[in-house]
């Protein structure tokens, strides 16, 4: 018998040290991830109050997701102040709620109870000057 409990019959062609060799993967080449700065990666920020804060411990997941994306939108914003200032020099953000069925892959309905949940926290207002034009959305 070898060290696990078979008879040498079993395994006649394979030696234990070739087995472990086999079993475990020793002495095989890992492979490289692709690029090893993670930095390089797209990412946003989420605020690490969402998640821990009572205050917004009503909000669900895919809203706090929501404002995730929205924040990284409003990082853009502020880079081109020109086009994204109101009259009041407040910085705004355009997002649709079609754009953002598109990036979450949601429904319509999800999204507006998303914006809606974001809305009643205090974490953004949405106004809008005529009624086919998409909302400002201010964080």
């Amino acid at each position: 018998m070898n060290l696990f409990g078979f008879k040498k019959a079993v395994v006649p062609s394979i030696s234990e040290r070739s087995f472990f060799k086999l079993a475990f993967n020793i002495n095989r080449k890992k492979e490289k991830p692709m690029n090893k700065n993670p930095v390089n990666y797209p990412y946003f920020k989420f605020p690490f109050a969402l998640l821990n804060s009572p205050r917004f411990s009503h909000i669900s997941s895919d809203a706090k997701l929501l404002f995730a994306i929205i924040l990284d939108r409003f990082a853009l914003s502020r880079t081109n102040p020109d086009r994204f200032t109101d009259e009041e020099g407040n910085v705004y953000i355009i997002l649709t709620v079609e754009e953002a069925c598109r990036k979450l892959r949601y429904g319509k309905t999800k999204v507006m109870r998303c914006f809606k949940e974001l809305e009643s926290a205090g974490l953004i207002s949405r106004s809008r000057k005529i009624r086919c034009c998409p909302y400002r959305i201010y964080v």
